[in-house]
This record gives structure tokens, C-alpha cells and sequence, in this order.
């Protein structure tokens, strides 16, 4: 591949969270030499598409997906970089064996939920914090399970132990706060904005950041606006998400309900 070709696809697969933080070049040129390294040994073709849910654009390199998420303002991680396969490892939902086998978690997962959700199927993610020059701060490996039902959105369960240089769940902004059996729940919607690699920022979108109302991430072939809702808690040392990305954005109550079946 070229290397303008490669820069390109690295680019369009950045989140941009922020006016005020912004991936440096040396994270730029951290994550171009991973995808690079897996191009010479897999000698596969760099494709793009876009994968999962809200904080999350991908770039999919030799058959690994390659994540940019949830970059903060402050704190001790600047983001989070991980790397699953393309394909899904479990076809039927992980046993208590094989989680904690892949990440350490003794946790059960269920086959299909009450509201219809069935599993679809799971993959393992390396995943690590990363910091403002995109060196490495913790690892863990994560286990992301998809669910479906027909003629609705996928749901996307997160699960993985919790790395001491992640920013706790308290100290971020735009949840709401809900209890369920002991445990709080961390629920937020928030309003995506997919652009093409070109597009400068109107002055009302700029806006809409600054006040924590709107999302922009490029990578997009045209604009598309999307909801994202999410339900994120924790529990013995371990940090779960629930969430949707869609048109209309899911209730906020169901995810809810999920999580609480997952608890």
C-alpha cells in the first residue's frame, strides 16, 4: 500500500472528541507503525469500514481492527487503543471457563435476552490506555459480545478489567446516574456526527461540542447524524458497557433493563 494511502486511512479512522485535544503525531505515527508491522507480516490489504457504536471508529488492517476510543480532556489516559479480529471467535456465547481464560473475568453472559436480543457472537480485543504521545500506559484484553434482533440495532456488550490509568466513570461528564441491584449505572445518548475526512466544522457544530451536545468523527463517505446510548458500570474490578448506535437513538430504558440482566 501506499504510504498517502496509509496515512489517509489512518486519519479518516481517527476521533476527533474535542477543539482541545488532538491525537499528536507521535500517536499518529504509533498506530501507522502497528498497522504497517501487521501489513509486512500478514501481507493482507488495509480496508476500511466503520465498526461499532459510539466512541468507536475503526480501521480494519489484515484482518485486525484497529480503535481509537473515548479521548478525554485531563485525567491520566488520553484514550484507548485496541486491536480484535475482524472475524468473531465465540459463535456461541463464552462460558465462565473461557472468560477467564481470555481475561482473567469469571463472568457469565447470556444466550439471549428478554426483550428478544440473541447472541450473535464475540471477539477478544487487546486493549490498551494510551497517552497524549500515544505511549502506552496499561493493557488488558477485553471480550466484546454483538447481539441482534431482527428489524432493530445491534447491541454491543463491553467487557474487561479495569486498567488503574482509566478515567473513572464518576469523573466523567454527560451521565445520568441510575441504581440497579447495589450497582450504579452510568447512562448517556449522545448525538454522532459522521463527516468525511474533509469537513470543517461549522461554527454551530463547534458550538454543540463546546457544550457537550454533539460528537464529530471523521471517517464518513457523506454527513450522518446517529445516536449513541450507553450504559457503563463496574463491579468487582470490572468495567461493563451496554450500548447502541442508531438513526434514532434507543431508549435509554432498555439498555437499562439489559444491563440489568447482565448484573
Amino acid at each position: 500500500m501506499k504510504k498517502d494511502d496509509l496515512d489517509l486511512k489512518i486519519r479518516k479512522a481517527m476521533v476527533d472528541m474535542s477543539e482541545d485535544v488532538q491525537p499528536s503525531d507521535d500517536m499518529f505515527e504509533k498506530i501507522k507503525s502497528q498497522i504497517e508491522f501487521e501489513q509486512s507480516r500478514k501481507e493482507k490489504v488495509v480496508t476500511m469500514k466503520r465498526n461499532r457504536k459510539m466512541l468507536k471508529v475503526a480501521s480494519v488492517a489484515c484482518a485486525l481492527m484497529i480503535t481509537t476510543v473515548g479521548v478525554y480532556a485531563g485525567g491520566k489516559a488520553v484514550g484507548y487503543f485496541g486491536i480484535s479480529s475482524s472475524v468473531y471467535k465465540y459463535k456461541d456465547v463464552p462460558t465462565i471457563e473461557q472468560m477467564e481464560k481470555e481475561t482473567g473475568i469469571r463472568k457469565a453472559f447470556v444466550d439471549k435476552f428478554a426483550n428478544g436480543y440473541k447472541f450473535d457472537g464475540a471477539v477478544i480485543e487487546d486493549l490498551n490506555t494510551t497517552g497524549s504521545n500515544g505511549d502506552t500506559l496499561d493493557k488488558t484484553k477485553a471480550m466484546n459480545l454483538v447481539y441482534k434482533k431482527s428489524g432493530s440495532p445491534e447491541i454491543f456488550v463491553d467487557a474487561h478489567k479495569k486498567m488503574p490509568s482509566e478515567i473513572a466513570l464518576e469523573e466523567q461528564d454527560g451521565y445520568r446516574n441510575v441504581e440497579v441491584n447495589g450497582i450504579k449505572l452510568f447512562v448517556s445518548t449522545t448525538n454522532m456526527r459522521f463527516v468525511p475526512p474533509e469537513h470543517e466544522k461549522t461554527a454551530e457544530e463547534k458550538q454543540l461540542e463546546k457544550e457537550g451536545k454533539m460528537t464529530i468523527s471523521y471517517g464518513s463517505d457523506k454527513v450522518e447524524d446517529k445516536k449513541s446510548v450507553t450504559v457503563a458500570w463496574e463491579k468487582d474490578g470490572v468495567r461493563y458497557s451496554i450500548s447502541s448506535l442508531s438513526d434514532e437513538g434507543m431508549p435509554e430504558q432498555t439498555l437499562i433493563d439489559m444491563a440489568e440482566e447482565l448484573i
